[in-house]
C-alpha cells in the first residue's frame, strides 16, 4: 500500500530521462545565444564594393588641360607687367611735366606764410613739388611762421630743405626769383633730390 505523503522521486535524476523544465531552459538559452549572436552582425551591411576605375585621358585632353595652363601664366604675367608699366609712365609724365615747365614761370605771387599749403604739397610730391610749384615762393614766410608757432620740428626740416636748394647762400629774394621762373637747377640734382627724399619721409611721420 502506497503512503501518499511519500515524496515522489525526481524522473529525470538517475532514471536516464530529461526533466521538461530542463530541456526547456537549455532549448531558450541556445536561442538566445544563437539570436545574439546574429544581431550581433549588421546584415543589412553593403557588401565591399571593388573601387571605380580612374577614368583614362587622352592625348587630346592633356593638351587641352596644358594649353589652358600656358594661357593662364600669360596672363597672369601680362597683368604683372602692364601695372608696373603704368607706375612707371606715372613717375615718367611726372619727369615729362617738370622737364617741360622748366623755363615756364610760376604764377608771381607775395610771398606769405601757409603752413596749409606747405603740408599739402609735401605729403603730395616731397619738398621737390613744393619747391617746384608756385608754393616755393612761400618758403621763407611759412618759415617764419612756423617758428613763431612753436613747431619746431617741421621749421627745421623746411630750414635743411631751404639749404639743400640754396648751396650757395643766396638772398631770400634772388632765391624766391629763381624759385618763381624754375631756375633752380639743385631740383634736378639726384644727390639733392635725394636729401629732399629723406627729409620727405621725417615729415609724414611729424605730427605738428
Amino acid at each position: 500500500m502506497t503512503n501518499k505523503h511519500q515524496p515522489i522521486a525526481n524522473p529525470g535524476r538517475g532514471s536516464g530521462r530529461t526533466n521538461n523544465f530542463e530541456l526547456w531552459f537549455v532549448t531558450s538559452t541556445s536561442y538566445f545565444q544563437s539570436a545574439a549572436a546574429v544581431g550581433g552582425r549588421n546584415t543589412n551591411a553593403t557588401p565591399a564594393q571593388s573601387p571605380v576605375p580612374c577614368p583614362q585621358l587622352d592625348s587630346s585632353m592633356v593638351k587641352y588641360i596644358i594649353t589652358i595652363g600656358i594661357v593662364a601664366i600669360a596672363i597672369i604675367v601680362f597683368l604683372i607687367y602692364n601695372n608696373r608699366r603704368n607706375r612707371y609712365s606715372q613717375i615718367d609724365s611726372y619727369e615729362n611735366i617738370k622737364r617741360n615747365l622748366k623755363d615756364v614761370p610760376n604764377t608771381r605771387k607775395t610771398p606769405i606764410a601757409d603752413i596749409e599749403e606747405l603740408d599739402m604739397e609735401v605729403n603730395n610730391g616731397g619738398f621737390n613739388q613744393y619747391f617746384f610749384n608756385s608754393s616755393g615762393q612761400h618758403c621763407f614766410e611759412t618759415l617764419r611762421e612756423l617758428k613763431r608757432l612753436g613747431k619746431t620740428k617741421k621749421a627745421d626740416l623746411l630750414e635743411k630743405a631751404i639749404e639743400f636748394i640754396n648751396p650757395n647762400r643766396l638772398p631770400e629774394e634772388a632765391l624766391i626769383e629763381k624759385l618763381r621762373n624754375r631756375q633752380v637747377d639743385e631740383l634736378d640734382n639726384d644727390s639733392v633730390n635725394a636729401k629732399l627724399d629723406s627729409l620727405d619721409q621725417v615729415f609724414y611721420t611729424t605730427a605738428e
